[in-house]
């Protein structure tokens, strides 16, 4: 699990404070729904050349939905173990979803001009990050491995800091708030996107959550 501590390839720049277009998933709970929306997204990486190269490969992807559409098939009988099948191949095929919005969010931020209209193509919503409440802080690697260090400007008089982390900038986790404006986050997974964002708290309340700031850890 990730831990906080008190002190301080195509993709978005390391330290950008811009507005991000975000690709979400919107893939429904009913299996039937979720297959349909799953093959429209693999229709969508087929549309546009710069969706090539996906991961994982859009053939493994078409497989593994496949395989999903045949083992719900088989459900319907009702015959023993078939349900469980079934519910392996959807956790595959989840997966793979999630990948891919990692990848579609890649091509997205190194063409932020079209960055709304490749989330479209690709099937999936788009969502923009906050413009409300700006803090200003940055986010840096370091030498240990899956390990980041936050450091935002200081405000005046007495504040503590709320910091959050994500891999998708729409759901977040909470770590270590800190009384310093600067905090070290462990645990990441190298090679993987993470959002990040702060809230400073002074006496007179909590701030609005900053824009998030995205990094490729290493």
């Amino acid at each position: 699990m990730a831990t906080a501590h008190r002190r301080g390839q195509p993709g978005p720049p390391e330290d950008s404070r811009m507005t991000r277009t975000l690709a979400c998933l919107n893939a429904s709970r009913r299996i039937p729904e979720f297959i349909a929306y799953a093959r429209s997204v693999a229709l969508g990486l087929q549309r546009d050349p710069r969706l090539s190269g996906s991961s994982p490969p859009l053939a493994v992807f078409e497989a593994d939905l496949r395989a999903l559409e045949e083992a719900h098939t088989l459900t319907l009988t009702r015959a023993a173990g078939t349900a469980a099948a079934r519910d392996a191949c959807l956790e595959r095929v989840r997966g793979d979803l999630l990948a891919l919005r990692t990848f579609v969010q890649s091509v997205a931020d190194a063409n932020p001009p079209d960055a709304a209209a490749i989330i479209e193509i690709a099937g999936m919503n788009v969502k923009r990050s906050s413009g409300h409440g700006k803090a200003d802080f940055e986010v840096k690697r370091t030498r240990v491995p899956g390990t980041v260090v936050l450091v935002a400007r200081a405000a005046k008089g007495r504040a503590s800091y709320d910091w959050q982390y994500g891999r998708d900038g729409v759901t977040w986790l909470d770590f270590e708030a800190t009384l310093r404006a600067d905090a070290t986050l462990g645990g990441l997974t190298p090679g993987a996107w993470y959002f990040f964002r702060l809230r400073v708290v002074t006496p007179a309340g909590k701030g609005d959550w900053s824009d998030a700031l995205s990094l490729l850890v290493t």
